[in-house]
């Protein structure tokens, strides 16, 4: 969340934990809550001194890695894919495999 681009939530649904703590918070499950806030705080905290100190001593090699990330990300988190290949499980349920990333204007609409 320190970062530009890339909101909580999503980071949330990447790692699969955005049901289990929306759970959470609809069932008011305290230990869960205070487990995820103490985490975020000290991720948060901890994170940012790290930044703090890696700007002051390394600024342009910090700056050039951080937009590496962010650039490099950019493949994961892009709405607009076409699926190459897919995988049907055992229940017959379809899941996509390999995507490839197409431009926004060629995109039809369909997740096939």
């Amino acid at each position: 969340m320190i970062l530009p681009g890339i909101s909580g939530a999503f980071i949330l649904i990447i790692l699969g934990a955005y049901k289990a703590l929306s759970d959470a918070f609809h069932d008011f499950d305290i230990k869960k809550i205070f487990i995820f806030a103490g985490g975020a705080l000290v991720g948060l905290l901890s994170f940012s001194h790290l930044l703090k100190w890696l700007f002051k001593h390394y600024h342009n090699i910090t700056l050039a890695v951080l937009t590496g990330f962010i650039f490099g990300s950019l493949n994961k988190v892009w709405p607009w894919k076409k699926t190459l290949t897919w995988h049907t499980n055992s229940e017959g349920i379809k899941s996509a495999v390999l995507q490839e990333s197409i431009s926004p204007f060629s995109f039809d609409g369909n997740i096939n």
